[in-house]
């Protein structure tokens, strides 16, 4: 294998999570990001302490699930992109 051919393999590996298309639905005005992928049994992931769903995707946690399973991971709802959430705060 040509050093180019490696060098192109390794990039393109290494950035299949990012091509993956993301999802996102609209929860009380906020966007939410989310994906769906692989077939079977559903497997939900919620991630906590500051992560996100790409935390999954980067671990290779979604890509071993979705070989047997349907994954289903969200972003969770962050206090500094809600549109009103000083209105909550201070309320």
């Amino acid at each position: 294998m040509t050093r180019a051919v490696l060098v192109a393999t390794v990039l393109l590996l290494g950035a299949w999570p990012a091509l993956a298309q993301d999802q996102f639905f609209d929860s009380n005005g906020v966007r939410i990001r989310y994906i769906d992928r692989g077939k079977g049994e559903p497997v939900v992931l919620l991630h906590g302490n500051g992560g996100s769903l790409q935390g999954w995707i980067d671990a290779g946690i979604v890509a071993n699930l979705e070989r047997d399973y349907r994954v289903i991971a969200f972003d969770a709802r962050r206090w500094d992109s809600m549109r009103f959430a000083s209105s909550i705060i201070s309320a």
